[in-house]
């Protein structure tokens, strides 16, 4: 984007043009900085471009956060709400924000839950029961497809929900072992990856990867794909495909442990 920006855009742009962002990284770092007199606005659909669509098109939407940077001129907050409503952002919710806290809020939660801290936490589980002699079937099953049925209950009902919908032993086990693992060493080093997205070191060092021939994070999504764990989550997904088996919907007891 910041290449595009500075050799194609920037000069091209008039007052009264509009920018619209789906993510704020690019302004928040600096990457692309509008002039004055360009309505420059940010919606940022919380949800993948695939979900946002499925959502439109069943007359839903999802949630959105919406920002416009100092500069812009008069109306662009008009034009952001237009543009969250054109997408279906309103129907599921706007929510007012800034470019710069949307993107470290954004990567913060991506790098410690999302895509990064739960994958971890997934392998290492799902690791663990393997070297004690664990099938890979159950061990993927327990540690790895079980979470979506956690993550429905926590969307649709809540932490307090989620607590009151699995098993007794489900709920003991989670209330007493859980902050066994997520101790105060581990919010320590979120805090250190909260810092560095704040200062913009990982901005940089993420951008200096792209520019690279072969970027690290295709270097190790390839190693990742020849985990145990994601060839036998591949074996599992189709086998059950092939069988047409759906996942359990949320809310489902004996699904979570409910027969103990």
């Amino acid at each position: 984007q910041g290449r595009a920006w500075g050799e194609w855009l920037a000069d091209a742009l008039r007052p009264g043009a509009a920018l619209g962002f789906s993510h704020g990284f690019a302004v928040a770092f600096g990457e692309i900085a509008p002039a004055d007199g360009i309505s420059c606005f940010l919606v940022a659909p919380k949800g993948q471009g695939d979900m946002l669509r499925e959502a439109y098109a069943r007359g839903g939407g999802l949630p959105g956060m919406l920002a416009v940077t100092e500069g812009s001129p008069d109306g662009t907050w008009a034009l952001a709400a237009a543009y969250a409503k054109a997408i279906g952002c309103l129907r599921g919710g706007g929510f007012r924000t800034t470019f710069r806290e949307e993107c470290v809020a954004d990567q913060f939660g991506e790098q410690a839950v999302l895509c990064g801290g739960l994958v971890e936490l997934v392998r290492a589980a799902f690791d663990t029961l393997a070297a004690r002699g664990y099938s890979a079937d159950n061990a993927y099953f327990e540690c790895v497809h079980e979470v979506k049925l956690i993550a429905d209950l926590l969307h649709r009902h809540g932490l307090d929900g989620m607590r009151r919908m699995i098993s007794p032993t489900a709920a003991y086990g989670g209330l007493t072992r859980g902050p066994r693992l997520v101790d105060d060493g581990v919010r320590e080093r979120m805090g250190q990856i909260l810092d560095e997205i704040e200062s913009g070191a990982f901005a940089r060092e993420f951008l200096a990867e792209a520019a690279r021939d072969e970027p690290a994070a295709l270097r190790l999504a390839r190693a990742e794909a020849g985990s145990g764990m994601v060839s036998t989550g591949r074996r599992l997904r189709e086998r059950l495909d092939a069988l047409g088996l759906d996942d359990p919907g949320p809310g489902d007891p004996h699904t979570l442990g409910g027969d103990q």
